[in-house]
This record gives structure tokens, C-alpha cells and sequence, in this order.
């Protein structure tokens, strides 16, 4: 019992010893290069990563300012168009307004003329219609006397334009004789459609 209880202390004195030598030999046996140097090679790689990865993004950069600068000349180009584009709208629409302004005042002085001359025909007409009816009445008031001056001349019915002096000379009479003949106040203002009387 004794000697199983001293075998017993000098095996955990002989186990301590060499863990005791195992932690003061461990690193030294490190440090002489037994061991492979894992950080220094994990450092390498990933430096090598890095550098790997740096290249790759030099190659996106230079990528990206390819297409830039195609993005960039494309912009210009549809700058240029746009540009080209405008000026060619405002010359298609100054010109549309200059056609449409030049057809409304052509429009305008159509129906000005026209208006002027219908105008003009109306006071013709109504001046006619206004001379036939003082004819008539005139016609009424002495039938005598132009009954009589029938017998000694002849009768000319005004037209537009047409003056006495001119009327005279056509018959070979003297304004005076028409004058006195047909009693007028004033011998310029002749109406058309008006009958004088000239004498033989």
C-alpha cells in the first residue's frame, strides 16, 4: 500500500516535470522555425487579395469613364439636335404665321372690295328707284306741258358720271337751253336716272 501510494506521487511529479517542460520549450521551438509561419502566410494572401481586387477596380474605373464620355458625346449629339430642332419648328412657324397673316388680310381686302361694291351698287339702285318715283310724280303734277315739249324736243335720261356740259354737247344745245328748259336749281348735281328735257 505504501509503495502503489509513492508510485502514484511519482507519476504526477514526473507528468508535472513535463508539461513544465513542454510550456518552457513550446515557444522556442516556435520561435526556431519548427513550425509553419501561418500569419505571415495568411498576410501574403491577402495582400495578394488586395492587390487583385485594387486591378479590378482600376479596370471598373476606367470603364466607367468609357462610358461617360460616350454617355457625355451622346448628350452633346442630342443637345445639337435639339437645338436643330427648335430652330427649324420656329422657322415652320414664323412662316406658317406670315402664310396665315397674308391669307386673312387677302380675305379681308376680298370682302372690303366686295362690300365696297355692293355698297356701290345699292345706292345706285336706290337712287334709280328714288329718280323714277320724282319722275312719276313729276310726270303727274304736269302731263300738259310734257305733252308739249314732246312736240319740240327730245327727253335724256341721266346716267352715272354723265355732266351737263357733257349731255349738251352729245345734243348740240347749249347748257343754258337745258337749264331754263327743265328748270333746274343746280346744273351740277344731276341724279341719275333723272329725265331732262332737251329742246330742238
Amino acid at each position: 500500500m505504501k509503495k502503489h501510494i509513492q508510485y502514484s506521487a511519482a507519476n504526477r511529479l514526473a507528468g508535472a516535470a513535463l508539461r513544465m517542460s513542454m510550456v518552457v520549450t513550446f515557444p522556442a521551438f516556435i520561435m526556431s522555425g519548427c513550425v509553419a509561419p501561418y500569419p505571415e502566410t495568411n498576410a501574403a494572401a491577402d495582400q495578394a487579395r488586395l492587390q487583385t481586387e485594387l486591378s479590378n477596380v482600376k479596370q471598373n474605373v476606367e470603364r466607367l469613364q468609357n462610358r461617360l464620355e460616350i454617355i457625355h458625346e451622346e448628350q452633346e449629339h442630342l443637345l445639337r439636335e435639339h437645338n436643330r430642332l427648335r430652330d427649324t419648328i420656329q422657322r415652320e412657324q414664323k412662316a406658317e404665321l406670315n402664310r396665315l397673316r397674308n391669307d386673312t388680310d387677302e380675305r379681308f381686302n376680298a370682302l372690303d372690295r366686295q362690300r365696297e361694291k355692293e355698297r356701290r351698287e345699292i345706292i345706285e339702285q336706290v337712287t334709280q328707284r328714288i329718280a323714277s318715283h320724282l319722275e312719276v310724280a313729276t310726270a303727274a303734277r304736269a302731263p300738259t306741258a310734257q305733252v308739249a315739249r314732246t312736240e319740240h324736243g327730245r327727253y335724256h335720261e341721266v346716267r352715272a358720271g354723265e355732266t351737263l356740259s357733257e349731255i349738251a354737247a352729245a345734243y348740240n344745245v347749249r347748257a343754258n337751253v337745258i337749264i331754263q328748259a327743265n328748270e333746274l336749281d343746280n346744273p351740277d348735281r344731276l341724279r341719275i336716272g333723272q329725265r331732262l328735257f332737251i329742246p330742238d
